[in-house]
């Protein structure tokens, strides 16, 4: 295909280009409706919405390349060449993952869902503290009852009891009921 019929396109950006090359043909969202810029479009300066920009190449427009465009916009056209500025430019996800947080909730009462992701990983941080909590408070009784025990099984009178039970039972089967501490 002959590439005499091609339009140089760039969107810049505050920070860089986010693209520069020829295409055959740029649609993009303005403000009154989406329009499509092709090779010797007549001059015009127009504002953009936010939105996503596509760019087909030069190949019978077999590969579309699409950055996402947000903040302030504006296109200005010339017979060859058309130049996007933006705040913002992105691959296509990145866009619309952009666009649905500067736009807000899309029912309104609702928070967006983001606000409730981290609403709820806050009330999953709290529920595991306390769960923490509870089986430190456990550890801990269960330490005292060990304690206990080993302070029980230290004493004479149990050291006492017991020979005196292993001494009865290996005449009498059976658990003694006549031992007493």
């Amino acid at each position: 295909m002959s590439t005499d019929h091609t339009l140089n396109v760039s969107i810049v950006t505050p920070q860089s280009t986010a693209f520069e090359g020829k295409a055959l043909a740029v649609s993009v969202p303005g403000t009154q409706s989406p329009f499509q810029v092709l090779y010797n479009h007549a001059p015009i300066i127009s504002s953009l919405d936010i939105g996503i920009v596509k760019i087909e190449d030069l190949w019978h427009g077999q590969n579309t390349i699409t950055r996402g465009t947000s903040g302030p916009l504006a296109a200005r056209v010339r017979q060859a060449e058309a130049t996007l500025a933006a705040a913002h430019a992105a691959r296509e996800q990145e866009a619309r993952t952009r666009a649905a947080y500067e736009q807000g909730p899309r029912h309104p009462g609702r928070p967006p869902r983001w606000v409730v992701r981290e609403i709820r990983i806050a009330q999953a941080i709290e529920a595991a503290e306390a769960a923490l909590k509870q089986a430190q408070d456990q550890q801990e009784s269960m330490g005292q009852a060990v304690r206990d025990l080993g302070l029980l099984l230290s004493s004479s009178k149990f050291k006492t009891w017991q020979l005196r039970w292993y001494s009865h039972n290996q005449h009498e089967p059976g658990m003694p009921s006549n031992y007493v501490f």
